[in-house]
């Protein structure tokens, strides 16, 4: 049986998403300090990995409710607009991120795998890499703000010495694919699952 997320909407917007309701707890949480009138509607839908992807492909920034600090939420959006570069304007990131996490206006991340010090460089927080790291690791919406992007330097260093292998190699970089002894490292819904989210292999869908 494949990987089953619980996507939360709150007011018809996407306010979680994870393998358990734990998400939707802490959400209903922070609904509850609200006023009664604030929300018009809580949903859980369960969803497989392939339905998680697809609704990310269309979702804009605007689409999503996060429940956290400003460092946090900027930290969030960053994270979001390495897969969704085009949801949005760029200048707004910015201008969002410049306050909480340092002027950075003028890194646009591309949409690709990064080490947690690559990331927080991006966010012009080079030197707070550990609140940085944190915050990636609070992320609400799995796969969507896709947290599974970061991995360990020592991560990025190999992966870089792989393609410098194929680069060199009669074959090119189709080559020579990632191998498994290479670690993605920590996630909260386990390695495995990180895996194949950067693999794109789908294979929680499969099992």
């Amino acid at each position: 049986m494949g990987t089953k997320w619980v996507l939360t909407t709150v007011g018809g917007k996407v306010a979680g998403a994870a393998t358990d309701f734990r998400i939707t707890a802490e959400i209903a949480g922070q609904i509850a300090r609200l006023p009664a009138d604030a929300i018009s509607d809580m949903h859980c839908t369960k969803v497989s990995t392939s339905d998680l992807l697809e609704i990310s492909s269309s979702i804009r920034w605007e689409d999503l409710l996060l429940f956290g600090s400003k460092f946090q939420k900027s930290v969030w959006k960053r994270l979001f607009f390495l897969t969704h570069p085009d949801a949005g304007k760029a200048a707004e990131m910015a201008d969002d991120n410049a306050n909480a996490i340092g002027n950075s206006d003028t890194i646009q991340p591309p949409s690709r795998l990064m080490s947690y010090s690559e990331f927080a460089e991006s966010c012009g927080s080079r030197a707070g890499v550990r609140a940085v790291a944190h915050a990636v690791a609070l992320n609400p919406i799995a796969v969507i703000i896709p947290c599974h992007l970061i991995v360990p330097k020592e991560t990025m260093d190999r992966i870089r010495e792989i393609e410098s292998q194929a680069a060199s190699s009669l074959f090119g970089s189709d080559g020579l694919r990632l191998t498994s002894n290479i670690n993605f490292g920590e996630y909260r819904y386990g390695r495995d699952l990180k895996r194949s989210l950067i693999l794109g292999t789908n294979s929680s869908d499969n099992m």
